[in-house]
């Protein structure tokens, strides 16, 4: 948790706005079963995916302009 935090306000004192750390925390969602697929060979069902493909789509209308 503090590592966290220490990393957010190191990144937020380098020019990221806070918009895009939100956007930068939730793509943790997409890595960690990318990762998980990669080095422990776990599947990825249907329900991950599904929830993959709403962070994106998430991501996108935040950011639409």
């Amino acid at each position: 948790m503090v590592i966290s935090l220490v990393s957010n306000i190191y990144i937020l004192s380098n020019g990221v706005l806070l918009k895009e750390l939100g956007t930068i925390e939730a793509a943790s969602y997409l890595f960690v079963p990318a990762l998980a697929f990669v080095c422990f060979k776990e599947k990825i069902n249907l329900r991950k995916a599904a929830a993959i493909v709403l962070i994106l789509v998430g991501v996108v209308v935040f950011f639409w302009e």
